[in-house]
């Protein structure tokens, strides 16, 4: 952390949910002070991928806003019905994590009760428009990475790294989803913006992914 004390901006990646957010919470507490103005999260399983921005608030002294866990902890009420379904993969493996005290895979002793537990919280979600398919639920349990969802995570998330830098281009605001196959919205990236109500940083945005997933400087 200490290392760290002179950078404007921090890149995390890492396949644990828990693990992501623990690095940006400390980063977050322990530069209040600092010229740090962003914390981006990314990871990639299977073929699925995310990016996440956590912004510094406009006004300095309030510090970061949302963190990555309360994006992933917003109450369903809140949420669009068009919500990309990567996003309630990601909100059960969450939980998954803080019950097991580990990122759930399919490899390994514990492959068939990582994979029931996220069927079953997936299968509780009360919405039907909110259930992610079981084949989405799969492709993130993959343990090895898919090559075009980490181009089109890792494109995606260089080019908003630019406009921070360059200070050139509204930053997306503030989850970067994407899989390359499972589900109906496979093959294109979305931001989705999820905010909780202390966070006033950024506008609402919005990013498509070309459903070429090998030429992620199709982001727009």
């Amino acid at each position: 952390l200490r290392i760290a004390r002179n950078f404007d901006i921090i890149i995390v990646f890492g396949s644990g949910l828990l693990s992501v957010n623990r690095v940006h919470e400390a980063l977050a507490a322990h530069h209040a002070a600092s010229p740090l103005k962003a914390i981006f999260g990314a990871s990639v399983r299977g073929g699925c991928g995310f990016a996440f921005l956590r912004r510094r608030q406009q006004q300095p002294a309030e510090g970061f806003g949302t963190s990555l866990m309360e994006a992933l902890q917003v109450p369903r009420g809140n949420l669009s019905h068009r919500m990309n379904k990567l996003y309630d993969v990601l909100r059960a493996a969450l939980q998954c994590e803080l019950k097991l005290g580990r990122s759930p895979s399919l490899e390994g002793a514990d492959a068939n009760a990582d994979a029931d537990a996220m069927t079953s919280i997936c299968s509780s979600i009360p919405d039907e428009r909110h259930k992610p398919p079981q084949t989405l639920v799969d492709a993130y349990l993959e343990p090895s990475e898919l090559p075009a969802a980490a181009a089109v995570v890792g494109g995606t998330l260089a080019q908003e790294v630019i406009k921070c830098v360059s200070g050139k281009g509204e930053l997306m605001c503030n989850l970067f989803l994407f899989s390359a196959c499972g589900s109906h919205d496979s093959g294109e990236g979305k931001v989705e913006t999820v905010l909780t109500s202390h966070d006033g940083s950024a506008k609402e945005s919005t990013a498509r992914v070309s459903n070429d997933a090998s030429t992620p400087e199709n982001v727009s």
